[in-house]
């Protein structure tokens, strides 16, 4: 996948320099400049054709030919007139174009190209089992959020999944994925009216997680349908969830024991060791629609 920008400037005072820089998506922070040597491209009936270098190209009648983006005009020129074609669209991708007049004044202009991605990777997320810090309530959109109940009613409808310590099997508690229409069941503090959501253990490692583009989300729908709703969280391990509208990954990226005076359903306040856990998690997740 690729765009193609048309370019054309005209100045008051002659262009002296074009030249263009990447940008970061986000923030629009200024990177590295694109030069001729990495930024080689070829277009054949408007198909891109890789060369080795796997970089960018531009052609008139199939033929390649020097493209424009660091150049110093000598003598100026009056107007100029180019286009730059931003390849690898995985993601959003951002380029800055800088130019100088014959006076030494910089003038630039900025242009983000955002994809429609099929798969949404979150930020890394600290989330709880329970309500101390963070809370339990995880809603994949904005980069991925976690919520307590006194935030999380507000946004009820968006919250995918829930976390907290209970026994799944005997009587010891152990940190889980739970579905959160399924909380008051198992003991915990609730929100009311959460959906249902189902869990399972995929094979899948960093590395495979890693590997799932935003443009395909192939990978997530063909995995097997998930049928918990609860399930035992382990450090380092990629689990699958669903509910009704989307289905995704989470990466636990780590886990940690934690103590804290924490409430209870009848109101009363009790403190434990190791009562609770933090896990720092990655989603990607594919919506249904």
């Amino acid at each position: 996948m690729y765009y193609k920008a048309k370019i054309s400037l005209t100045s008051t005072n002659n262009i002296r320099t074009f030249r263009i820089f990447e940008i970061d998506p986000k923030t629009g922070v200024r990177g590295k400049q694109i030069v001729k040597d990495t930024a080689i491209l070829f277009v054949r009936n408007d198909t891109i054709i890789k060369l080795p270098n796997d970089t960018v190209i531009k052609t008139i009648n199939d033929t390649i030919v020097q493209f424009g983006i660091d150049t110093v005009f000598n003598p100026t020129v009056k107007s100029y007139s180019t286009q730059f074609i931003v390849t690898k669209l995985t993601a959003n991708k951002g380029i800055e174009i800088v130019v100088e007049d014959e006076d030494l004044m910089t003038y630039s202009k900025k242009l983000i190209v955002k994809i429609s991605p099929k798969v949404v990777t979150s930020n890394v997320v600290t989330i709880e089992t329970a309500e101390v810090y963070k809370g339990p309530y995880y809603a994949s959109w904005l980069g991925g959020r976690a919520y307590f109940r006194h935030n999380g009613a507000t946004y009820s409808n968006e919250i995918d999944f829930t976390l907290g310590n209970i026994a799944i099997t005997g009587t010891d508690t152990v940190p889980a994925f739970i579905s959160g229409d399924l909380r008051q069941e198992k003991g915990l503090l609730y929100l009311p009216n959460l959906r249902s959501c189902k869990f399972g253990l995929t094979t899948m490692n960093k590395l495979a997680f890693d590997a799932i583009s935003n443009i395909d989300a192939s990978v997530i729908k063909n995995l097997p349908a998930p049928t918990l709703s609860a399930i035992k969280i382990e450090s380092a391990k990629v689990y699958v969830y669903e509910n009704d509208t989307e289905k995704g990954l989470i990466f636990i990226g780590s886990i940690a024991a934690k103590t804290a005076t924490l409430e209870q359903p009848n109101g009363t306040w009790v403190k434990r060791n190791n009562n609770y856990h933090e896990l720092k998690i990655i989603t990607k997740t594919a919506p249904k629609n």
